[in-house]
């Protein structure tokens, strides 16, 4: 499964395909301070970009993909305030 669920965290691995939004939307809507980690995703769908810049999901961790790093990672608010 690309997208594992936490309490408070989704926790995407490897390539995350349009089929993941609905069950991502599903958790972003029960999970009101929910976050993401990017550390294990190679690859995210747009639809899912767009998911979490509409809930303002916030980022955990490391972002190790450098094209989520560059353009991902900074549309996204971060642990922290970083």
């Amino acid at each position: 499964m690309p997208i594992r669920y936490n309490d408070q965290t989704a926790v995407m691995d490897g390539v995350c395909t349009i089929e993941e939004v609905e069950g991502l939307i599903a958790f972003l809507e029960r999970t009101p301070r929910a976050s993401v980690s990017m550390s294990a995703c190679e690859h995210v769908h747009t639809a899912i970009l767009q998911v979490l810049l509409g809930h303002r999901v916030t980022l955990v961790g490391d972002v190790p993909s450098p094209f989520l790093w560059k353009w991902v990672a900074p549309l996204l608010p971060r642990q922290g305030g970083g």
